[in-house]
């Protein structure tokens, strides 16, 4: 049988309210205001607001390791009627995150980590799911491109740096999709690297000016980001 304890306060009816942890009648009483609820078997513990019975409001819930799953979860910031809506973020415990702003349970953009199942990972912005602005994309092999990613696409010019253990890594630009538009930076949704159509090494002064071009194209994309977050609270 699974096992549930709430501790915090209790509105019963209309007028009468009781904190602390103590026997209520759960038929007509209502969790309101602040208090920690925990369940045995389904693996969660919530500790925060409460509204008429349901988590709403600012707290933190965490969803335990269950068996045969291999990670554990957590959710901090607002929520609305049992889900995360408004600011919140979501933390894995391989890593992952998610960063930003919320609607009814959904991810609608913000700062994100992903990881992939051959070891790339994704460090940047993100619209909903998909990589969307600055990020910085990584693979095992010490490979990474960083870039202004749309739409879960490569970009089409970013930095590719190259490690290796017997030299210093190796800085590039490189070009990742031609003149007719090929969409071969799909694969990034995959974590996977296409390669790239052109190489150049790079100096340190085209450096400077590769992030210019990044930093102007990404406050052009984190308009849709912002715009996304915007429809999510109203």
């Amino acid at each position: 049988m699974a096992k549930e304890n709430y501790g915090g306060t209790w509105e019963q009816g209309a007028t009468r309210r009781f904190s602390g942890r103590m026997m209520v009648n759960l038929s007509t009483a209502k969790k309101q205001g602040t208090g920690e609820q925990s369940h045995s078997q389904e693996g969660w513990t919530y500790n925060g607001k409460w509204f008429q019975n349901q988590i709403t409001g600012n707290g933190k819930l965490i969803c335990a390791r269950q068996e045969g799953e291999s990670r554990s979860e957590e959710y901090e910031g607002a929520f609305l009627e049992g889900v995360p809506h408004g600011v919140c973020k979501y933390t894995r415990s391989d890593g992952q995150f998610q960063d930003g702003q919320w609607a009814q349970g959904e991810f609608a953009g913000g700062r994100s980590c992903l990881k992939f199942p051959n070891g790339a990972s994704f460090l940047g912005m993100c619209l909903g799911t998909k990589m969307h602005g600055l990020g910085t994309m990584t693979w095992p092999d010490g490979r990474s491109v960083t870039g202004v990613f749309e739409n879960g696409c490569f970009p089409q010019q970013a930095h590719m740096q190259v490690e290796t253990l017997e030299s210093t890594p190796t800085s590039y630009e490189a070009t990742f999709r031609g003149f007719l538009g090929t969409k071969i930076g799909l694969n990034a949704k995959k974590g996977r690297m296409p390669k790239p159509l052109r190489l150049q090494p790079l100096q340190h002064s085209d450096m400077q000016d590769l992030r210019t071009q990044f930093s102007s194209r990404s406050s052009s994309l984190q308009v849709d980001v912002l715009r996304s977050q915007h429809n999510a609270s109203v």
